[in-house]
C-alpha cells in the first residue's frame, strides 16, 4: 500500500528526533539537511538519518513518488544495497559510520542557516532601512570561524527577499590606521543560484558594511563582535588569561 506523506510522528531512530538544536551558537549539518528536505518535501518525516542525508545530498538523484515517499526510498536502497533490499538497522548503522560524524559534528564548517521566528539568539539584529520598505538582518553564522550573515527582509512581513537590483552591499576597510590600504569591495551572495528567500551574504565579526542605493544616502553599519572562545583544550601546564 502506498504510504502518504506523514505530518505526525513516525518511527524514530536513535539519531532523531528531528528538531532544531536549542544551542544557538552551533549549527549542525543535520539541521541544514532537515531545513532543505522540509522545504522540498513539506510534511515529510524521514525515518532515519540515512533518509535525511540522501534526500538533502541528492534530491534529484532519487526517483521520488510523492504518494509513496518511503516506497521510493526503499526502491532506491534496493538498488544501492542489492543484498539487503530493505534498509535494516544493520545497514543504517554501517551508513552512519560514514554520515554520522558529518551530521553530528564539525559545527565549525556549517553556516548560513536562516533563523526561525522562534530563535532567540541575541546576535540576530534587524534594522529598518530609511526611506525603504526593507530591513537589514544580521544573524550568526559559524562561531568558530567568526562568520555572520546578512540578508534583506520586507519590513512589514519579515519575509526574506533577494537584494533589489539597485541595492549594493560593500565591505569597508577597518577604522584602524594599521590597515590604510584595504579597499572597499562589493559583497557577493554566498550562493550563486538560490531561491529569493535563501539569499545571504557572508561577512566577518566586526566587519563594516555599506549599503548603496541609487538616489539615496549611503547607509553604514558594523557587524557585531562576539566574545572569542578558545576551541582547543588548553594543556594542564598552561594558564590561559581571558581578556574578553
Amino acid at each position: 500500500m502506498a504510504s502518504k506523506i506523514r505530518t505526525g510522528s513516525s518511527r524514530r531512530s536513535r539519531h532523531q528526533p528531528y528538531e532544531r538544536a536549542q544551542n544557538n551558537d552551533s549549527i549542525m549539518l543535520r539541521e541544514v539537511c532537515l531545513e532543505k528536505v522540509q522545504k522540498q518535501f513539506p510534511g515529510f518525516i524521514p525515518r532515519n538519518d540515512v533518509d535525511l542525508f540522501l534526500l538533502a545530498a541528492e534530491p534529484n538523484g532519487v526517483r521520488m513518488d510523492k504518494d509513496d515517499m518511503y516506497g521510493s526510498l526503499d526502491r532506491h536502497y534496493a538498488l544501492v544495497y542489492p543484498d539487503c533490499p530493505t534498509l535494516t538497522e544493520g545497514v543504517i548503522g554501517d551508513s552512519m559510520k560514514t554520515y554520522g560524524p558529518w551530521l553530528d559534528g564539525s559545527p565549525e564548517i556549517i553556516t548560513g542557516l536562516k533563523p526561525h521566528p522562534r530563535d532567540k539568539n541575541p546576535y540576530i539584529r534587524i534594522r529598518p532601512i530609511p526611506n525603504s520598505k526593507y530591513s537589514i538582518r544580521v544573524f550568526p553564522g559559524c562561531p568558530n570561524l567568526r562568520f555572520f550573515c546578512i540578508d534583506l527582509l520586507v519590513t512589514s512581513t519579515g519575509r526574506p527577499v533577494k537584494l533589489p537590483d539597485n541595492y549594493e552591499l560593500w565591505s569597508l576597510p577597518p577604522v584602524d590606521p594599521m590597515f590604510p590600504a584595504i579597499p572597499s569591495e562589493p559583497l557577493e551572495p554566498y550562493e550563486r543560484k538560490c531561491a529569493d528567500d535563501d539569499q545571504k551574504f557572508l561577512v566577518r565579526d566586526g566587519q563594516r558594511i555599506a549599503l548603496i542605493r541609487s538616489g539615496e544616502p549611503e547607509v553604514r553599519f558594523t557587524v557585531p563582535m562576539r566574545p572569542h572562545r578558545v576551541q582547543n583544550p588548553v594543556a594542564p601546564d598552561i594558564i590561559e588569561l581571558d581578556f574578553s
